[in-house]
């Protein structure tokens, strides 16, 4: 008996036998005759390659892509390629996170890349004037533009301003142009121009009688007449934004408060009332006209809206009350009265109340002008013998004389921008009135005008 094995080569496997063992079984054999046996033996196929399957969600794409067979065991670098407008969040399947993908292919293997959506990338551009009422950017405040935009940003100056320079993301005073690839913040620098606005005031500069209202520039020249008629107009001053002149006129036959625009056209009377109304100024915000009225049968200040309606009387019983004025905040009136001793200066809150004396009443002080700034009060006083002018600060403190001569000057109204004031003056001729600019601390005086006979008196510079 013989026992016959077989063993498989490398690639190979057994299959069974044939001859005198058969089937698969382990074959013996009884030798008692001649015997053959074969082992047959067949090819071992290879294993299936290993496939990677890669996919790419909406927005991009992968590579390789598709199903593809690699190796048992090669390395397989898997990269990803957002479209435009999409960016590539992150790897699922045998690849996590957002870093580089590969794969080891000892088995099937799945890699998926996902995008989204890049948003719009947008920057804010934030534009400011300096001072506020300097001017006007564009364009302006906070607004919003695509990532790379370039914008052009323009500066316009307000009457009696001019445009010095731009900071922040611009500079210099030329052009400012933006990009905006991050947040960028412009301001455009004002000043004002000290000679800048008109002067309004009243003259017979061009008749024999009665007193008219004129304008002209600070440095004398362009002298206009915008009233023509036979009856007295006086105490000429402008709106705040420039646009219109309050006045008083007896043309109607008693004094009332008057308005026209500021070359002169559009004469309206606000008033229209039988009793004295006198002393218009507006209200910082332009919506309210302050006035004096002596419809009560004694003086006081009322406030009305610039067409004349809704009139309401803030304060009564202000004897010879005369010449009103607005803080530049809106939150005080000025205005003259004689209520004990002599004419002076006092203020109330602007709904009426807090009346406060600031000169005291001994030295007939009125006439007077806010700064632009609301911190003093120039105004005309006689306390040392003669009209000149004064400033005080706006509490009434620390009352100062500013010019010193032995004839009148009188009237006092600021420039916009503080560092000049416009006042009339008989210093040229007695009893002969003009108008002439000096520097707020009283220095530098300079005739302005050269009128006639009466000449020229209640100047009020403007915007």
């Amino acid at each position: 008996m013989v026992t016959v094995t077989a063993s498989a080569a490398s690639g190979y496997e057994f299959i069974d036998w044939s001859g005198d063992c058969l089937g698969a079984s382990p074959c013996s054999v009884t030798m008692n005759e001649n015997r053959g046996v074969n082992a047959n033996f067949k090819l071992i196929p290879p294993p299936p390659l290993p496939v990677l399957t890669t996919s790419a969600g909406t927005g991009g794409t992968v590579s390789p892509s598709g199903s593809n067979t690699y190796a048992l065991g090669s390395v397989v670098v898997v990269t990803q390629a957002a479209n435009s407008g999409y960016t590539f969040t992150s790897w699922s399947g045998h690849c996590s996170g957002s870093g580089a993908c590969s794969v080891t292919m000892n088995a099937g293997r799945k890699v998926t890349a996902s995008f989204g959506l890049i948003p719009d990338v947008e920057h804010d551009l934030t534009t400011a004037a300096s001072p506020i009422a300097g001017g006007a950017v564009s364009p302006s405040g906070t607004n919003s533009y695509a990532d790379g935009t370039s914008v052009t940003v323009t500066a316009t100056a307000n009457s009696g301003y001019e445009f010095s320079s731009w900071s922040g993301d611009c500079f210099g005073s030329g052009s400012c142009s933006v990009t905006m690839n991050a947040d960028r913040n412009v301001t455009a620098n004002f000043t004002l121009n000290p000679l800048a606005g008109k002067i309004v005031f009243r003259s017979t500069a061009t008749t024999s009688s009665a007193l008219e209202i004129y304008v002209i520039d600070p440095d004398g020249s362009n002298q206009v007449r915008l009233t023509n008629n036979t009856f007295t107009d006086a105490n000429p001053i402008w709106s705040t934004d420039g646009s219109k002149i309050g006045f008083n006129s007896i043309r109607g036959g008693n004094e009332d408060v008057w308005v026209m625009n500021a070359d002169g056209s559009n004469q309206v009377n606000l008033t229209n009332n039988a009793s004295f109304d006198s002393s218009a100024a507006w209200s910082p915000d332009g919506s309210k006209i302050a006035f004096i009225s002596a419809r009560d049968g004694v003086r006081g200040i009322f406030v009305m809206n610039t067409d004349g309606s809704n009139v309401v009387q803030l304060i009564g019983d202000m004897a010879e009350a005369a010449n009103t004025a607005w803080s530049p905040d809106g939150s005080k009136i000025a205005f003259s009265a004689k209520l004990s001793g002599d004419h002076a200066i006092y203020t109330i809150n602007a709904d009426g109340t807090n009346l406060t004396n600031l000169t005291n009443g001994s030295n007939h002080d009125t006439e007077f002008d806010w700064s632009p700034d609301g911190s003093k009060i120039a105004f005309q006083s006689v306390r040392d013998g003669n009209w000149e002018i004064y400033v005080m600060n706006a509490d009434g403190s620390n009352q100062t004389r500013l010019t010193s001569n032995s004839i009148r000057d009188q009237g006092p109204s600021w420039s916009p921008d503080g560092s000049k004031m416009v006042f009339y003056s008989e210093r040229n001729a007695i009893n002969t009135f003009e108008l002439y600019v000096m520097d707020a601390d009283g220095s530098n005086a300079t005739r302005i005008t050269n009128n006639a006979s009466f000449g020229a008196v209640s100047a009020d510079w403007g915007p």
